[in-house]
């Protein structure tokens, strides 16, 4: 994927919208618990981790 992916985006649309929207992170890939609370906590909303 080109540009901004994960958190990064997330945080842009932060920066930009504020807490006004809801935003959720689909992954296929499992994260360790300190990169959910460093990265994560304060800027997703709801982690989906597939399958479901």
């Amino acid at each position: 994927m080109k540009g901004p992916v994960g958190t990064k985006f997330a945080n842009e649309i932060r920066k930009i919208r504020g807490n006004g929207v809801v935003i959720l992170l689909m992954t296929a890939y499992l994260m360790d618990t300190s990169l959910r609370e460093r990265e994560v906590v304060n800027v997703i909303n709801k982690v989906i981790v597939k399958p479901f």
